[in-house]
């Protein structure tokens, strides 16, 4: 851990966490399950492989990766594919609503019609996600990343 400035809450001298661009527990999904490399692949313009390896640099404070968490990490994830018993909440819960648009390849849904999707924290996820990606460049081992580029006002918004 290092201590400086917390990106999210401005606060400093922070204790910052090591913060990942997409929460840790995704991974665990991504990887394969059954025998060999069960890591999944990274592809870029100068690689292509399978890696354990994710974006994560000293970023935001405790309190600050708390709240992401809370506010919508632990939900997203909680409601995304499941390996373990190979579900999927979320998907689940639209195919009992009805789409706005569809298509051969999947459709749309109002999710406020969709019973049990908390919007918020789908929300406050995606943001969060866009957020950490403009704040500042990502590397995943050799690999990096620039950050994706946003007006200052839009960041500063994301950011409050």
């Amino acid at each position: 851990m290092s201590s400086d400035r917390c990106a999210l809450c401005l606060e400093e001298p922070r204790e910052l966490q090591l913060s990942h661009l997409l929460a840790a527990g995704f991974l665990r999904r991504l990887r394969g399950d059954g025998d060999g490399n069960r890591d999944p692949y990274l592809m870029s313009l100068n690689y292509v492989g399978q890696t354990s390896k994710q974006a994560k640099q000293h970023l935001l404070c405790k309190e600050c990766e708390d709240r992401l968490n809370a506010h919508g990490e632990r939900w997203v994830i909680a409601h995304c594919y499941q390996p373990q018993d190979r579900r999927f909440p979320l998907r689940e819960m639209t195919l009992s609503a009805k789409a706005i648009l569809s298509g051969p390849r999947g459709g749309a849904y109002d999710a406020s019609q969709v019973a049990g999707v908390d919007i918020d924290k789908l929300v406050y996820f995606g943001a969060s996600v866009f957020w950490r990606a403009a704040v500042c460049s990502w590397r995943i081992a050799k690999e990096v990343y620039p950050q994706l580029p946003m007006a200052p006002h839009h960041l500063e918004e994301l950011r409050l």
